[in-house]
């Protein structure tokens, strides 16, 4: 990693007073895509994305499977933009979001994977240097992610941050990058930055800590003096705290609401309703997930209820009567 480059392009603070307007990929005219486009392209160009791969590969365990997860992406989604608009002199861009709930039966039918999006076209390469000189690989079928249904019963349930944050970063978000990535493509790994999906992706995952900010959660977060996270917590490599990301209109952020047409949500309703892929036991060891945990969360998101844990004497009934766990 360039660690100059790195350490100064990271210095730049979101000061700009003009408001980050971060909208649905769907919400976006034409020219608006295309000024994106060339803005992401043009920073991959200077080899920020290698780096920022690096980056989010070093800092794994400091950044994933722990209450950080969440501010930790916020500032790397700020700091990001701030690359956007510095090296493009275009103060108006931003990570536009993509609401997978609205493609959860057929991903591949995305917009997002057209042509003028992120279509990977198998005559080219989308040359990448980390973790080594490679092209862009994704799944060649992306199954089904979480519906909005789903969604918005985990935003409803009751729960402090830390429980919302386990059960929204080891499922819905694991599956779209189990999904998308598949057995051997970047969204897999910890170097997922590589792929443009990433940032469309992260930015819809942190719209809906937003929006379970403004349900119930507002700043709570962990005080945990023992492992020493907390408000205070400074975020590396950025040099912000934890408080610093709690408030969105304090970062003039603003998330614009993308309210679907009729015919596309007549179209999900007709549809034959898949289950979305469960993880697999090799992503989860990969990422350091509970499995247990994971199947539980699943079990939650799809029939709406935790798997019960069976106590002393069902273990004992299950054992003299041959009584089967499902």
């Amino acid at each position: 990693m360039n660690f100059i480059k790195i350490i100064f392009l990271f210095n730049f603070t979101n000061s700009n007073e003009k408001k980050t307007i971060r909208k649905e990929i769907r919400d976006l005219s034409p020219e608006e895509w295309q000024t994106y486009k060339r803005a992401f392209l043009n920073l991959k160009k200077h080899g920020i994305l290698d780096d920022i791969s690096e980056m989010h590969t070093q800092l794994n365990k400091y950044a994933h499977n722990t209450p950080l997860f969440f501010p930790w992406h916020r500032a790397l989604l700020i700091h990001f933009e701030t690359l956007l608009k510095e090296i493009n002199h275009n103060q108006d861009l931003s990570v536009p979001y993509w609401d997978w709930t609205l493609d959860y039966l057929d991903p591949l039918k995305s917009k997002i994977f057209s042509e003028d999006y992120w279509n990977l076209d198998p005559s080219k390469c989308f040359e990448l240097e980390y973790p080594n000189n490679h092209c862009l690989k994704r799944a060649e079928d992306i199954d089904p992610f979480y519906n909005k249904e789903q969604i918005n019963r985990l935003l409803n349930k009751k729960s402090k941050y830390d429980e919302f944050r386990e059960y929204m970063e080891l499922v819905p978000h694991a599956v779209v990058h189990f999904n998308v990535g598949g057995k051997e493509g970047d969204m897999s790994f910890m170097h997922s930055p590589n792929d443009p999906i990433f940032w469309h992706h992260h930015s819809y995952c942190d719209y809906l800590w937003f929006k379970k900010q403004k349900l119930d959660l507002k700043n709570n977060f962990v005080e945990d003096k023992s492992k020493k996270i907390g408000l205070d917590s400074v975020l590396k490599p950025f040099g912000m705290k934890v408080k610093d990301m709690m408030d969105l209109n304090k970062l003039n952020i603003v998330y614009k609401e993308f309210k679907p047409t009729k015919i596309m949500m007549l179209s999900n309703e007709k549809s034959v309703v898949k289950e979305p892929a469960r993880i697999s036991e090799e992503y989860a060891k990969r990422h350091g997930y509970n499995l247990q945990k994971v199947r539980e969360i699943e079990e939650f998101l799809i029939n709406g209820k935790n798997k019960q844990k069976k106590g002393f004497l069902f273990r004992i009934l299950q054992f003299l009567f041959c009584i089967n766990d499902n």
